[in-house]
């Protein structure tokens, strides 16, 4: 039994082992749940097109298939030799009392058994029973967070050619979706609107303005700015304007980044610098249009309280993500407090 540990997932998928037998994909990560299915196949395939050594049942299938169903194709031979790929895609934690079986048979030299499925509890049977079975990993796909994403960024746009700015990686990291499939595709539109560039380009706030700062992203900013500058009203009025589907987790994180950067210029002005200087020289560039906010925030807010005040929005990303209570509630009532402190 491996129980991977979700520091340990990504150097494990870059060098999948060969001798496992079982693996099992969960979480509400569906893009990272799908890549590295993905990683697993070219590995257990060694790169072969040839579909015979691969077997995928969906959810519908285990669930009307007999429970000998997953063991034979465990161990049907492929006629031109290579190991077999048996995945079961999408199941429900009830499809335990068939896999169960399945895990008895399956050979990492001959086949692997790969599962994939949606979040499981703890008491989940189906997490549980690959946990504790042989030869078997569980690896748990969570939403990617700041530090994967800006490593994600960066390496993408690396990989391209192109060179980005620690502070625009931090900026983009901020904007992307949690879901990994999803935040390849904002990165992968960014490399497209940067493609013509010459080698060694540095990706910039224009490329970051082009392809990441809709209508909502300005709303958001809008909403934390009024909070960290104390104006409750204005707070009051815009949350109720900012939609349900706005992700409350990544409007946290833009809050994060808004904090850290009002901490930089607090140390800026401590050191003797005038803080509307340095608030015009932060990259990604303040828009004109906030920068009496920054200043209006970096008085109410000196490095001292940006430290406490990061540490208790980390608390609510936490309780948002934890809890299951009513995220929207949690996060609105949090800056209508924020903008009264």
């Amino acid at each position: 039994m491996v129980k991977v540990k979700p520091a340990n997932a990504e150097a494990l998928f870059q060098n999948w082992p060969a001798d496992i037998g079982a693996v099992l994909l969960y979480g509400p990560n569906a893009g990272l749940i799908a890549e590295r299915a993905a990683i697993i196949s070219r590995s257990v395939m060694d790169g072969d097109p040839d579909d015979m050594r691969r077997t995928i049942l969906s959810a519908s299938q285990v669930k009307a298939g007999e429970e000998a169903l997953i063991a034979d194709e465990l161990c049907a031979m492929n006629l031109m030799g290579g190991r077999r790929l048996v995945w079961l895609d999408t199941v429900a934690d009830d499809a335990w009392s068939k896999v169960e079986r399945a895990l008895g048979v399956a050979d990492p030299a001959y086949c692997l058994l790969l599962v994939t499925a949606g979040d499981l509890t703890p008491r989940s049977k189906l997490r549980q029973g690959f946990e504790k079975a042989k030869s078997a990993f569980a690896v748990a796909c969570y939403p990617d967070d700041a530090r994967v994403l800006e490593r994600l960024v960066e390496k993408s746009v690396r990989e391209a050619g192109f060179d980005i700015a620690r502070s625009t990686t931090a900026q983009i990291a901020s904007l992307l979706p949690e879901d990994r499939a999803a935040a390849r595709g904002e990165i992968d539109k960014l490399l497209l609107y940067i493609a013509d560039q010459p080698a060694g380009t540095l990706v910039d706030e224009e490329a970051l303005a082009a392809n990441f700062v809709d209508s909502s992203t300005v709303a958001g900013d809008g909403v934390i700015l009024a909070a960290l500058a104390g104006h409750v009203e204005t707070v009051d009025n815009a949350l109720q304007q900012l939609g349900a589907e706005e992700s409350r987790v990544g409007f946290i994180r833009r809050a994060l980044f808004h904090v850290r950067r009002l901490e930089t210029v607090g140390q800026a002005i401590t050191g003797g610098q005038r803080a509307n200087e340095v608030i015009a020289a932060l990259r990604p560039m303040v828009f004109f249009r906030d920068r009496p906010l920054y200043e209006r925030a970096v008085v109410r807010w000196p490095p001292g309280r940006c430290r406490s005040l990061r540490g208790r929005l980390h608390d609510l990303e936490r309780e948002i993500k934890t809890t299951g209570n009513n995220n929207i509630l949690l996060t609105n009532h949090f800056m209508i407090r924020l903008a009264a402190a």
